[in-house]
């Protein structure tokens, strides 16, 4: 798939998203004018990643102290 064929009308959900290739990721499909979801583990990245002036719109975090078996 290329770049060309991401349309502003779709939705992105990038896992890993707080920091290196993942932001990237996640800043090159903001530019192409798509709505982006990063989803990773709470820490300062992730805060870092969601205060960037790129981001425009809505920005909620979830996150859950629940440990996972």
């Amino acid at each position: 798939m290329t770049f060309a064929a991401l349309s502003p009308d779709r939705i992105a959900v990038v896992t890993g998203g707080a920091k290196g290739i993942g932001l990237a990721a996640c800043l090159k499909f903001a530019e192409l004018g798509m709505r982006v979801v990063i989803v990773d583990l709470p820490s300062d990245d992730l805060t870092r990643a969601t205060e960037r002036s790129e981001w425009s719109g809505f920005c909620a975090s979830f996150n859950s102290g629940m440990d996972i078996d």
